[in-house]
């Protein structure tokens, strides 16, 4: 059995990778390390000078190779120097009997581990290096062309030597538990195993982030999970904030086997000792998240808003099923975009008469999904006008390209980005000169050029009559 990995050519010069590789193999008496180096220089050697071989005898005593082109008389042979690991070459016939044009594609043994053993640095530098990266980078530094299933395949096999055996990852958690608290002071960490000492779960908040939290964040956070593709599959669920620049800031990372109740309580009761908060925080979450029972269990029940985009999803589908006119969908949507920002009882109540009038369906179904969950005027807490789960989703795209990993790998590297995140985070804010974000500032700035042609006028001590043009409002700074 072979392996094919397709060559489009070289140039004269060829590869200046592949180039290199044109004298590894010499000359008769020349000593190669063991089997394994000579196996390497091998797969190089016939890269480089662009032809296929075969192995009419190989193992780490003596080993015979042939080009595999025709009657090519082109053949080396080696054998263990004095029964030890040393191999060394006794026949070596370096003529070729055909052009190299005639080869065009070199097929290495099935057995040849070369394009994983070159992939293992690379993956070892760029946790995110995908099959469609090695192909395009095969191509341009050894001219060679590696099918998809085959870069694929390869990047597994080296991902062996980096990633630990995931069996032994978990085994180390103990390990890891102890090393942390050493190395991290006010980290708060934990961790449980069952009766036959097998991983359960594991929950993890660093210090920097709990102190960010508490002293530059908004009582708000966002509860979301990624599936980990590791051998043992499993969950990862994260909460996130967003700092006073409007940027994603994460508290606290929860990995476990499999998402259930007891599971998804456990979690949300470390979440609680974590932040010990004063303040009324708001948990933001997918309506019909699993996660939702355990909030209202551990939390305030009144206390956790839906995303609304979550909601939006859900009513278009609905709205495509009874068959309603494009206009009249349009009309829906821009209301129910209005309903969601809404300040006053007032308003949100005559968002819902427009809408009842388009639709008496459409109103009672929005009425079903408990808008003091989703709606500004209804919510108790607060949310700041983020209606979206957008920093959740942006912390699943920060954290993909290690959900394949196993758990230590995993662990260290999160651990690795968020110290670059926050490093990031704090140069950039030395450039605040107010006690409010530069993103925030920029807004505010807007609201006020804006709110120059507006008249005021008080009425008591928490209200006021706002002119603007024709229209009169009323503002009421206590609700």
């Amino acid at each position: 059995m072979h392996t094919h990995i397709g060559s489009n050519g070289m140039s004269d010069s060829g590869s200046m990778v592949a180039t290199m590789w044109l004298g590894l193999i010499t000359r008769v008496g020349q000593v190669f390390e063991n089997a394994i180096a000579f196996w390497t220089a091998m797969s190089k050697y016939s890269i480089a000078h662009r032809f296929s071989y075969i192995y009419k005898w190989n193992d780490k005593t003596r080993i015979h190779a042939q080009c595999n082109m025709g009657n090519c008389r082109w053949e080396i042979r080696t054998s263990a120097l004095g029964g030890g690991l040393m191999v060394r070459v006794h026949t070596y016939q370096p003529q070729r009997s055909h052009t190299v044009v005639a080869s065009s594609f070199v097929v290495l043994p099935r057995s040849n581990k070369f394009v994983g053993n070159l992939l293992v640095e690379k993956i070892r530098d760029s946790l995110s290096y995908r099959a469609i990266g090695i192909m395009k980078d095969f191509k341009r530094d050894y001219t060679l062309q590696l099918t998809y299933q085959l870069a694929w395949k390869e990047k597994e096999v080296a991902k062996v030597p980096i990633n630990d055996n995931d069996d032994d990852s978990y085994s180390r958690i103990p390990w890891f538990y102890e090393k942390i608290l050493e190395s991290n002071p006010g980290l708060y960490v934990t961790y449980s195993i069952d009766e036959d000492g097998h991983f359960m779960r594991l929950f993890l908040a660093f210090h920097a982030s709990i102190h960010g939290f508490h002293y530059g964040c908004r009582p708000l956070l966002f509860v979301d999970g990624a599936h980990l593709n590791g051998k043992y599959q499993g969950k990862l669920l994260a909460t996130t904030t967003i700092d006073a620049n409007n940027g994603m800031f994460p508290i606290t990372f929860f990995i476990v086997p499999a998402e259930c109740l007891e599971d998804s309580t456990w979690f949300m009761g470390h979440l609680k000792a974590v932040i010990n908060d004063d303040r009324d925080v708001v948990i933001v979450l997918d309506r019909g998240n699993s996660l939702l029972d355990a909030v209202q269990w551990i939390f305030q029940p009144d206390l956790h808003a839906f995303c609304c985009r979550h909601l939006m999803e859900n009513l278009k589908s609905f709205v495509t099923r009874i068959r309603l006119s494009k206009e009249l969908r349009d009309a829906i949507m821009s209301i129910m975009f209005k309903l969601f920002y809404a300040r006053s009882t007032d308003k949100y109540e005559a968002l819902m008469g427009r809408l009842f009038i388009l639709n008496e369906r459409i109103e009672s179904r929005v009425r079903s999904t408990e808008p003091e969950h989703w709606a500004n005027s209804k919510l108790p807490g607060m949310r700041y006008d983020q209606m979206l789960s957008n920093i959740a989703k942006m912390f699943n795209g920060w954290v993909s390209n290690i959900c394949d990993r196993p758990i230590m790998t995993m662990l260290n590297t999160f651990q690795l980005k968020l110290m670059e995140l926050l490093w990031r985070r704090h140069c950039e804010s030395q450039d605040c000169t107010t006690m409010i974000g530069k993103r925030t500032k920029e807004k505010l700035h807007v609201t006020i050029h804006n709110s120059i042609q507006f008249q005021v006028v008080y009425a008591s001590i928490h209200e006021f009559e706002v002119t603007k043009g024709e229209r009169q409002y009323t503002a009421q700074l206590d609700q």
